[in-house]
């Protein structure tokens, strides 16, 4: 199937849908791919794969430390398997997603969705703003994030078809923002390539570096009009794969411009921003502020609102911008 038909299907679908379009794709090309569910199945969209192939999937009920288990028993028996999770839900696997699947290096795609602040409303026992940090300790471990409907299904068939061993996708529950998803259209219809590791500029700049990743790219893009009003350029790069961290296209904002800002919908300690401060620390030091949940459990409401209330948003983004281009003394925070 090409780009531009995979395009078409997944046009303005949620991310877990498109996650599920891309699946059922898969299966039906790959007869070794399997799904693993937490009674979660037709929440991640996995119910289509799950009735066109009911001898491919397998719900264990609401044990999602056992569902990693089977998993890995899957794996070892030549399978490749889904283990379908809330994001939320990641911390109860943990154990097993370590000594089950990531310290024998096994072939196993751990995909979330409900991550970050997505399920706000649920409160603190729904929100997950500590995935990444527990995923980034994890030896072997890769980490993918999406920020578009069709980057959600072409990473997909990546990660599944193309990358061997353990993977944790993380992909949102609801519609990414226009902005992103024009920007990753025009980049993947024009013959742009989704690569682990490789970060993607979207916009070129030689004023600031902005890193995104999931659902606060669209942020940054925003952030970048928003700067571009005054004069400021910004770099825009797209930060898909967080783990193994594009070490090279950091240094280039290093390098290339005056600041870095990191955008993340997740605790500050352990994220995106933690894993880019590591990479400028070792090479040439300069200003890098981070966007995110800094370091508290957060209130109960939509989305939105805890973004704002929060500071995920464009405008605390250019004004983090703007401190480092005004000489800010502070560095990483």
């Amino acid at each position: 199937m090409t780009v531009g038909t995979l395009a078409e299907r997944v046009r303005n679908r949620a991310g877990r849908d498109a996650f599920g379009e891309a699946l059922q794709l898969i299966g039906r090309e790959n007869d070794a791919v399997v799904v693993v569910g937490a009674d979660d199945i037709s929440s991640l969209r996995g119910n289509a794969f799950a009735a066109e192939f009911p001898d491919r999937a397998f719900n264990v009920g609401i044990a999602e430390a056992n569902a990693s288990g089977v998993a890995a028993g899957l794996a070892l028996g030549g399978k490749i398997p889904l283990v379908l999770l809330y994001g939320f839900t990641v911390l109860r696997a943990a154990e097993q997603i370590r000594d089950d699947v990531c310290y024998p290096n096994l072939n196993v795609k751990v995909v979330t969705t409900s991550s970050g602040l997505v399920m706000g409303e649920g409160g603190v026992t729904h929100h997950c703003t500590e995935d990444l940090a527990v995923t980034r300790s994890l030896a072997n471990m890769t980490i993918v994030q999406p920020a578009s409907a069709l980057e959600t299904a072409i990473v997909t068939k990546a990660v599944v078809e193309r990358l061997k061993g353990p993977t944790f996708l993380r992909i949102a529950r609801c519609r990414y923002e226009d902005r992103a998803e024009q920007a990753l259209q025009d980049y993947y219809l024009g013959g742009g390539a989704f690569e682990v590791g490789k970060a993607v500029t979207l916009r070129e700049g030689d004023d600031i570096t902005l890193i995104a990743s999931g659902l606060m790219l669209s942020i940054a893009l925003h952030a970048a009009d928003l700067l571009a009003e005054s004069g400021v350029s910004a770099r825009v790069m797209n930060m898909h794969t967080i783990k193994p961290l594009d070490s090279a296209a950091v240094i280039d904002g290093v390098t290339q411009t005056r600041g870095i800002v990191t955008l993340e919908d997740h605790n500050v300690l352990g994220g995106i921003g933690e894993a880019v401060c590591g990479v400028v620390s070792e090479t040439r030091p300069i200003p890098v502020r981070r966007i995110g949940v800094r370091d508290t459990y957060c209130a109960i409401g939509p989305m939105d609102e805890l973004f704002e209330k929060y500071g995920l948003t464009a405008e605390a983004t250019v004004e983090a911008a703007k401190e480092i281009l005004a000489g800010g003394s502070r560095g990483s925070r």
